[in-house]
């Protein structure tokens, strides 16, 4: 399992020093969740992205990014992948519905129309983890998908924990301004978050 590259060795400039205890366990808690989103990743059977790919997109000027947070709005104002992330919240009745009987899933925001992406962008959804943004992605590819507007549509692989983890920056969706906190719905998936100074989880 890549583990998200042991949180890009630990992020020490690339490079492991002599492994600890506490590197061991924070390898196995990192391996733990990989597991856990590879299972929401074939529950939802969405096409997935890893975090340094969608890193690489974001950071070419010629590649067109449209990218779309599906976690509660709480989540989404504490911090966000980027500030031209937008929202698009599913309905709690919606997720239920969808993973008891694979149904369309339903949103409290609303849903962008595909002639309003341009063709030539990446769709790329997220949420904490890849399970809602599973869903809002096949869902969406229901819908936009016709003969005449393909869109290529991606889910985040591992959500925006795996993007923290491997040492990608989240920010302030109002200002932009650099947070050292992301939201992550509840203990479950915080406790994932590898903490360390300048990022924390908050649930």
């Amino acid at each position: 399992a890549s583990v998200f590259k042991l949180g890009h060795a630990l992020i020490m400039g690339g490079k492991c020093s002599k492994t600890s205890q506490g590197d061991l366990k924070r390898e196995e808690v990192l391996a733990e969740y990989d597991k856990m989103c590879d299972g929401y990743d074939k529950m939802t059977a969405a096409k997935q992205v890893t975090v340094d790919t969608l890193k690489s997109w974001l950071d070419d000027p010629n590649s067109k990014v449209v990218l779309l947070d599906t976690r509660t709005p709480a989540e989404y104002e504490h911090a966000v992948i980027s500030q031209d992330a937008k929202l698009l919240e599913p309905s709690g009745p919606g997720m239920a519905l969808t993973m008891a009987s694979g149904r369309a899933l339903t949103f409290n925001t609303a849903v962008p129309s595909a002639s309003s992406i341009d063709p030539e962008a990446k769709v790329v959804v997220y949420c904490t983890a890849g399970l809602r943004s599973g869903f809002a992605c096949t869902s969406l590819d229901r819908s936009w998908n016709t003969e005449t507007q393909r869109r290529e549509l991606y889910s985040l692989h591992g959500g925006i924990i795996a993007w923290v983890n491997s040492g990608y920056p989240v920010c302030d969706p109002k200002t932009g301004e650099e947070r050292q906190e992301v939201h992550a719905y509840a203990h479950k998936w915080g406790k994932f978050v590898w903490e360390r100074p300048g990022m924390r989880a908050k649930y």
